[in-house]
């Protein structure tokens, strides 16, 4: 931040006096002792043949204003710079930021480098730079209720032939690029302004198209299509686009043509596969821009409403939705689908949400970036999702880059991506996305109380009528049927809605219902978004989205599709039953405290990995000195500890494991995971670093100083004893020969014991022959 640079205000108030530094763009030589040593070696650099420019910015003076007495000036600085920053790469190719430094009381400089051939660019590709930071500065300020200063911002490159004295060069560049940012070459201006004109006139343009994938199968749902202007020119990113779409009251023109771009190189989808288009506010208030020009558009090209969403940023103002708002019913009667961008990185209000109902929430980058290891980032999609079932959305993560954060989306439930992980924007569209992510643990694995039974084993065949059947055809079919029954609207094999009996009966019954409804299209009636999942989803899962339903809607039917085809309905009763009775069996052999498999399952893994010949490793883990912890700080803090255990066990095995392990919890402090024996030790070790990294604070500021608390130990004698620290003892077993469980028993006391008796945190294998293995059989048969 440019705020770790300040300079003395005694300092600036001598230069300011000798050079009359508010008020004009003369900065006066002496203002060279006040800049940073590092900004004369970026000079340095340009005189040693690297191009290098600098970005100025000036907060000017305000009348009442005084140097020093207002914070607001520097915010505003601190604001410019940082926009400068982060939005440098998407218009100058190719360039950097080298530096960014405060070079007097209400100045900034941000030193770049730029490519050679790129030299010809920088103009237009500052001035769009300038006009995005501008917009979205003064939209930050503008809705605080804030009255901004003025401020300035200019571009210059330093020369290259013969600088001699570097403070003069540097300073000279300062006051070529304030001048410039006071006033604006309008030649310039003019050259972008016709460069883009000739571009739009001519469609010289591309779309290009990402995919957004259904993160465990790899399957494309859809597509979200990019406008790109001319490769290797500032115009090529559609930010700059857009920034002189604006100023030059272009936007529904160039939009106009991004649709029929967008469409035309699409190529074949599938009948469920969706085309996210994004919507300027401003073509609502086109009049060429209507259902009826779209639904045209759509024929030509083979598609249907369905296949298009209408795509919304989060970032649009209070005014833009209002725009929105007043056309967007009638595109959305037709079909069409609606989806908000950046959700997360602008200020659309719950309220504005609810009203628009979108199919989808595209949680921004801002979000994404770091999820695996950002707590706080994951309880805001952990509310997100919330919020989705609320309103009967899809959650789709944006910006996914790593493996890592894949894997912690997936684990959190999150079913849609889009990234470049998965894949980059590209023409022609990339039809199939390869998900390099881990499938989480499923829930009964990981907890033992979840019912993760796929929900098409409740799956009951439902009456189907196809769009265009008339109510009277429906109301026929249900004429006997009791009032939770239902009609499934399905074109092809797509389900498109759903009827329930009890919704028609309370239309048909009105004064008018019959004269109103009885002739007229089913589509009037039915429900255009009922709660579709795919077959896999499990039973839990989906009947904790269908209770987050609005009231009115709670206990319609589900449908039920695999891979996007109708397959039947399973109602909510039917979804409760079966889990009932899964919790009352699960929870028979589930640890209370923890949740975790019991003894039973524990004994049962192990017999079904015998009947299987399924080789692992048996891990033991077990806490030292805890019942002196339990005595001196109490039963409550000590199950404290037992569930900080049974957390790192687990999330050691999401990072380090393998989807097959099992985590079972003994009783007390004992737990046990039988896992992968390629993984084992790495596990062992990981379980040991986040205990003892964090064990620490179930203590007091006092124990925790001197490592060890004052208690008695089992022989009643008082003693120090060191903190709680973990015990893991490790043997394979290949599971090839049966052996008895008493075998395993010992030899699991025997290795424990081993482990104990080593200080600290710390883990033992077994080096005897793997249980069950030929070799072990032949050292029992020897004994």
């Amino acid at each position: 931040m440019i705020r770790n640079t300040p300079i003395p205000s005694s300092q600036f108030k001598s230069v300011l006096a000798q050079n009359k530094y508010h008020g004009g763009c003369s900065l006066g030589r002496d203002l060279r002792s006040l800049l940073p040593a590092d900004c004369l070696d970026v000079l340095q650099a340009a005189q040693n043949g690297s191009n290098v420019g600098l970005i100025a910015v000036r907060v000017k003076e305000e009348p009442g204003w005084k140097p020093g007495e207002a914070d607001f000036p520097f915010y505003v600085l601190e604001a410019l710079y940082e926009e400068i920053v982060v939005h440098f790469p998407d218009h100058f190719k190719g360039g950097r930021v080298i530096l960014a430094k405060k070079t007097g009381l209400a100045d900034c400089a941000v030193f770049f480098k730029y490519a050679s051939e790129f030299a010809p660019h920088t103009d237009n590709a500052f001035a769009a730079l300038r006009q995005k930071v501008r917009r979205i500065i003064d939209k930050r300020i503008s809705e605080n209720g804030w009255e901004a200063p003025r401020y300035i911002m200019g571009c210059a490159l330093f020369r290259q032939d013969g600088v001699k004295d570097a403070n003069a060069e540097l300073l000279d560049a300062f006051r070529r690029a304030l001048h410039m940012g006071s006033r604006p070459p309008r030649e310039t201006q003019n050259k972008q302004h016709g460069l883009f004109l000739d571009i739009l006139k001519n469609k010289r343009f591309e779309a290009v198209y990402q995919p957004l994938a259904d993160l465990h199968t790899g399957v494309v749902i859809g597509w979200e299509a990019y406008l790109r202007g001319p490769a290797g020119t500032p115009f090529e990113t559609p930010e700059t686009l857009l920034a002189l779409a604006e100023e030059t009251g272009q936007v529904c023109a160039m939009e106009r043509v991004f649709r029929e771009l967008a469409l035309a190189n699409l190529g074949e989808i599938a009948p469920d596969q969706k085309l996210f288009l994004n919507i300027h506010p401003v073509s609502f208030s086109d009049p060429d821009f209507t259902p009826e020009e779209v639904l045209a558009h759509l024929k030509k090209h083979g598609l249907r409403p369905k296949n298009i969403v209408f795509e919304f940023s989060e970032r649009q103002s209070a005014t833009d939705l209002d725009i929105i708002l007043g056309k967007l019913d009638l595109f959305l009667k037709t079909g069409v689908g609606a989806s908000i961008d950046d959700i997360g990185a602008g200020g659309m209000t719950l309220k504005a949400l609810c009203r628009i109902r979108p199919d989808y929430l595209k949680a921004d980058v801002s979000i994404i970036g770091g999820i695996q290891s950002n707590p706080i980032n994951r309880d805001m999609l952990k509310a997100l999702r919330r919020l989705a079932e609320t309103i009967n959305s899809e959650v789709a993560a944006v910006g996914v880059e790593t493996e890592s954060e894949l894997n912690a989306l997936m684990s959190l439930g999150v079913s849609l991506g889009q990234g470049f992980l998965l894949s980059e924007p590209s023409a022609p569209k990339p039809d199939h996305v390869e998900v390099v992510g881990e499938m989480p643990v499923p829930p009964t694995r990981k907890h033992g109380v979840s019912c993760s039974t796929p929900v098409k084993e409740l799956v009951h065949e439902s009456l189907t009528v196809a769009p265009g059947a008339p109510i009277r055809e429906v109301k026929r079919l249900l004429e006997n049927a009791p009032p939770m029954a239902n009609v499934v609207v399905v074109e092809g094999k797509t389900p498109v809605g759903l009827l329930m009996n009890y919704e028609l009966g309370r239309h048909l019954s009105t004064k008018y219902g019959l004269s109103l409804y009885y002739d007229r299209d089913v589509a009037r009636l039915m429900d255009r978004r009922p709660l579709v999942v795919e077959a896999g989803m499990p039973v839990e899962e989906t009947a904790a989205v269908a209770m987050g339903r609005k009231a009115r809607n709670i206990y319609d039917d589900v449908i039920v599709t695999e891979r996007g085809a109708y397959l039947g309905t399973v109602s909510v009763q039917t979804m409760l039953d079966t889990m009932a009775k899964a919790h009352v069996e699960i929870a028979k052999g589930s640890n209370p405290l923890t949740g975790l498999a019991g003894n039973v399952a524990i004994e049962q893994e192990i017999a079904r990995r015998a009947n299987e010949k399924q080789p692992g490793s048996l891990v033991y883990i077990d806490l030292d000195n805890f019942k002196v912890y339990n005595d001196v700080y109490g039963f409550k803090n000590g199950d404290r500890i037992i569930l900080y255990t049974a957390e790192i066990i687990r999330r050691a095995e999401a990072d380090y494991g393998d989807p097959e392990d099992f985590i079972g919890h003994v009783g007390g402090d004992d737990f046990i995971l039988v896992g992968d024996m390629s993984r084992a030790e790495t596990l062992c070790r990981e379980i040991c670093r986040m205990f003892g990294e964090g064990v620490g604070k179930f203590y007091n500021n006092k124990d925790q100083e001197r490592g060890y608390i004052i208690g008695k130990g089992r022989d009643g004698k008082e003693g120090r004893f060191p903190l709680v620290s973990v015990s893991i003892g490790y043997i394979d077993c290949t599971f090839e020969l049966p052996f008895a469980m008493e075998d395993l028993s010992r030899r699991v006391a025997e290795v424990k014991k081993y482990a104990k008796s080593r200080p600290g945190n710390s883990f033992v294998k077994d080096r005897r022959a793997p249980l069950g293995s030929p070799e072990d059989q032949k050292v029992c048969a020897a004994l």
